[in-house]
């Protein structure tokens, strides 16, 4: 608008300007601009796509306040190894460096389109606690997971990778993957794969961001799932990694063993 004297909307102005009808003054605004945009080059959309962050990381050696942190979930340092969890110094993201204060470990990934993916997880921070260059086709947990058997074994599908290491040290023989995030779809390919060799449960968190996109799960993709909200001890543990905190991973077990047997 035009906050002069006279105040027009554009296409007052051109009827103002051109002497003419509202329905003339739109044709000569589409007319107008759509010979201005042929004289823009057109970019392809795969020009426009933004190419993730290149993270570089400089580990370390785990230290007794590593393991005091970790020891909270009874995950141990041979399981953190095994999924690729290291605690890192220094952070470089395209070639800057991050300031890093207190804990700082790194989720490693392996490589995608020739780029390493990590997330890097700060567990003393109330919010922001994670940084990225991963995606939805990043499943965490899914290297680790055992060969399928004979007798399928059990899959939970989870909301994290601190959980997916916790239920492995629940059992030994629980397999867990964790999407990307708990609002992150499984590719379809993968979610076929699960389907024919194991038997999945959705296992996420009880809270009401967990507990929707959980029953969103179970419709979309027809899997049945743990079920907190039934169990009492479930009131103060938010995940199961907390309810280890707080109680034991016998009391998980024996949780876990109570849905699953329905």
């Amino acid at each position: 608008k035009d906050f002069g004297y006279e105040s027009f909307d554009c296409i007052r102005l051109i009827q103002k300007l051109q002497n003419c009808s509202q329905n003339e003054a739109l044709y000569i605004i589409y007319r107008d601009f759509k010979n201005i945009l042929k004289t823009f080059k057109v970019f392809t959309k795969e020009k426009y796509i933004k190419r993730p962050d290149v993270f570089e990381i400089k580990i370390r050696k785990w230290n007794k306040k590593d393991r005091n942190y970790w020891q909270q979930y009874q995950i141990s340092e041979k399981c953190l190894n095994y999924y690729n969890v290291f605690p890192i110094n220094n952070l470089w993201i395209n070639q800057e460096e991050i300031n890093l204060k207190g804990l700082v470990y790194a989720y490693y990934f392996g490589i995608l389109e020739g780029i390493e993916r990590f997330k890097i997880y700060f567990p003393e921070r109330d919010e922001y606690r994670f940084i990225q260059n991963t995606n939805q086709n990043i499943i965490q947990g899914w290297k680790q997971l055992r060969k399928p058997q004979e007798n399928k074994e059990i899959n939970f599908i989870t909301s994290s990778l601190k959980d997916v290491m916790a239920l492995r040290m629940v059992n030994h023989k629980y397999n867990a993957i964790a999407p990307n995030s708990e609002n992150s779809n499984i590719p379809n390919k993968s979610l076929l794969y699960l389907k024919e060799n194991y038997n999945n449960y959705i296992y996420y968190n009880n809270d009401f961001v967990g507990m929707r996109n959980m029953y969103d799960k179970h419709i979309k993709w027809n899997l049945p799932f743990i079920c907190h909200d039934i169990y009492p001890m479930w009131e103060e543990a938010k995940d199961p990694s907390d309810f280890i905190k707080k109680h034991s991973l016998q009391k998980l077990d024996k949780f876990i063993l109570s849905q699953i047997s329905i």
